[in-house]
């Protein structure tokens, strides 16, 4: 017998995409922010709230304090060239200031000349009985 709810229903994924274009002015850089209703339903976040956040490192607000080091290294290390992605398991504060455990997919783009274009982040949230 099928279950009425889909896998997808019980693990949702929220998620944030983050497209950048150059300009002529070699100092800047246009970014688009967009999130799905499942990000705005888990995080309490809206897309015009994310756009405002995105003028300064805007996903560290999600991200517990205690996890910053280890997503920065994991960040820096794929920048480096190291990797296109990684999954980890993150702490993440919704906009209520809830904590919850989320495994957390990032993945980088970047163009035929080696440029980052847009990257992708993905939070699926855990259920709180495997941390207890």
């Amino acid at each position: 017998m099928e279950s009425r709810f889909s896998r997808i229903d019980n693990w949702p994924l929220a998620t944030i995409k983050v497209n950048m274009f150059s300009t002529p002015d070699p100092l800047t850089l246009l970014v688009y922010v967009s999130v799905n209703e499942e990000f705005e339903r888990i995080f309490g976040f809206r897309q015009a709230e994310m756009v405002l956040m995105s003028r300064r490192p805007f996903y560290y607000r999600l991200i517990h304090p205690k996890d910053w080091k280890k997503q920065l290294s994991l960040e820096m290390s794929t920048l480096l060239g190291q990797r296109k992605r990684f999954n980890t398991l993150i702490r993440c504060v919704c906009k209520w200031k809830e904590e919850i455990v989320c495994l957390e997919t990032f993945r980088y783009s970047f163009d035929e000349e080696d440029t980052l274009n847009h990257f992708t982040i993905s939070f699926t949230p855990l259920p709180r009985y495997m941390f207890k």
